[in-house]
């Protein structure tokens, strides 16, 4: 989404995401082998007993002992930071979009389009009925002016910003399900997000609330998760006119295999699988029992640490 890259000479890259309930640290190692390997992942919750401001000597303290200050850094934002909207592409050229659709989705928002930062992102073949599709993130300001000036106040210097759905697909990129049609589902409290991607592109979002307490005890509304999908998908095949993806990976907060039966199994002609920290990218890194329950927060930061000119810019 937004690139500000310096010139940094380090192996290093850093995935962090910043929400209203956690800081979560993913640091990425890059090898002449070509292939990244975690070499640290740490979390920190974020309540009443441990403000914002509270846990900060805490997180500047572990960059400092593990000398990361040059390393390039790229945010996640959280699902509640920003607006994700599908236009008209207008006829213009891709580096002229942002300013070109700024126009066309200021009646579609809340607060002043002046307020806003916009950027696009496109598809290859992003058409919907002949029509030129553009997906239009848009975050106020002071949203990312608060979140960089905090960032910056734990001896970090962000290289750039991306939302959930970009990073996601950094991850599956990486993954075994690299390439593939597939449905990516991330579950949290009161929150689900549906994201469809194909051959690396990102094709489809819908985010949609839930009843789910995110407990490790709470069981998962299944049929209220299941209709959603199933309406999800159903306009995917046939108002945008794509191939249904034949997998769905479920991730999220406290979502384990025994909370998935066959209400959901059976309900969707899917293959259903849930994911866990035994995938292959992660191999050589042990994560806590207590942070691999929480798998949305591991690989939104794993593939912001991933972002594309993210190294390139750390090796100049």
């Amino acid at each position: 989404m937004l690139t500000f890259l310096q010139k940094k000479k380090c192996s290093l890259t850093i995935g962090l995401q910043l929400s209203e309930d956690n800081l979560s640290l993913l640091v990425l190692e890059h090898t002449s082998a070509g292939f990244p390997t975690v070499k640290h992942y740490v979390n920190y919750v974020i309540d009443r007993q441990n403000t914002l401001e509270m846990i900060k000597s805490e997180v500047r303290q572990f960059i400092e002992k593990q000398r990361l200050g040059m390393a390039a850094c790229c945010l996640v934002l959280d699902d509640n930071d920003y607006q994700l909207l599908s236009v008209e592409a207008p006829p213009v050229a891709d580096n002229e979009m942002a300013e070109a659709v700024r126009w066309k989705v200021k009646d579609l928002l809340s607060f002043p389009v002046s307020e806003a930062i916009i950027d696009v992102f496109l598809q290859q073949d992003g058409q919907v009925k002949g029509r030129r599709i553009a997906n239009v993130v848009v975050v106020k300001k002071n949203i990312i002016d608060k979140k960089t000036t905090y960032i910056e106040s734990l001896g970090l210097s962000l290289d750039a910003i991306d939302i959930p759905e970009l990073v996601y697909r950094n991850y599956l990129e990486r993954s075994d399900y690299r390439g593939k049609n597939i449905a990516l589902v991330s579950l949290k409290k009161n929150y689900g997000k549906l994201v469809v991607l194909n051959m690396g592109e990102v094709y489809f979002s819908r985010s949609f609330s839930v009843n789910y307490k995110g407990g490790l005890l709470d069981d998962l509304p299944e049929s209220d998760i299941v209709l959603e999908l199933q309406r999800s998908l159903d306009y995917y095949e046939r108002q945008i006119k794509q191939i249904v993806p034949s997998d769905i990976v479920i991730m999220g907060e406290n979502v384990i295999e025994d909370k998935i039966t066959g209400i959901t199994t059976t309900s969707l002609n899917q293959t259903v699988v849930i994911s866990n920290m035994s995938d292959s990218v992660f191999a050589g890194y042990t994560f806590s029992d207590e942070d691999s329950l929480f798998s949305s927060r591991i690989i939104a930061s794993y593939g912001a640490a991933l972002r594309q000119g993210l190294l390139e810019g750390a090796r100049s």
